[in-house]
């Protein structure tokens, strides 16, 4: 089953509860804003939009609505070669960060800004495969946004040294409004879960 159809209707609820996650259901356009990472990015070169940004809230109707959108939630291979931090580039671990994200900018445009700190694996080996090193975990705030990529990008390339990217503007200029309605009723602050292929596969 392809990971999209999966991401359709596996239990994320049930998912959150077992894992200790907090899940956002009290009042309209409170985001579950949940990142899906591929199983090809355990296996495969990394240079692709092979990842999800799927967004569960509920409407002014009392419905749940779930969103999924193409994106990477990993870095390119640009990034990964030629790393910007001398660490080593960052690779999100798999957690929950509460209030990792607030509305602020990302270079010259609106976008979710990284505020909290989060968990990263760091890959310093300068090749172009994705290192989930356990031994080399940083803990900080990295300016790992959500962004945009191009209008539909297909490689990552340099969009991405570590940010959720969409791959898509116009799905991100969606999530957007989706956040400036979340605004008024939730606060600035938005959480941020990263989840893999291998956790939807227990729950679906």
């Amino acid at each position: 089953m392809e990971l999209i159809n999966k991401c359709n209707i596996v239990d994320i609820k049930k998912m959150f509860a077992d894992k200790r996650y907090k899940y956002y259901n009290k009042g309209y356009y409170n985001l579950n804003i949940i990142g899906v990472r591929s199983n090809k990015s355990y296996t495969n070169n990394n240079n692709e939009f092979n990842d999800f940004i799927m967004i569960i809230y509920v409407n002014e109707n009392n419905k749940e609505i779930r969103r999924i959108f193409k994106a990477t939630v990993d870095p390119g291979n640009i990034s990964l070669i030629k790393p910007i931090n001398s660490k080593g580039c960052e690779i999100l671990k798999l957690q929950q960060v509460k209030s990792m994200w607030k509305l602020g900018y990302h270079k010259e445009y609106e976008a979710l800004e990284q505020v909290n700190p989060c968990y990263v694996y760091r890959d310093n080996n300068k090749d172009n495969k994705l290192d989930f090193n356990e031994d080399n975990i940083d803990f900080g705030i990295f300016k790992i946004n959500l962004h945009h990529a191009g209008l539909d990008s297909i490689q990552i390339d340099n969009w991405s040294a570590g940010c959720c990217v969409l791959k898509r503007k116009n799905d991100f200029i969606d999530i957007m409004k989706l956040i400036k309605l979340a605004i008024p009723k939730h606060g600035m602050l938005f959480t941020f879960t990263l989840i893999d292929e291998n956790d939807i596969d227990k729950y679906i």
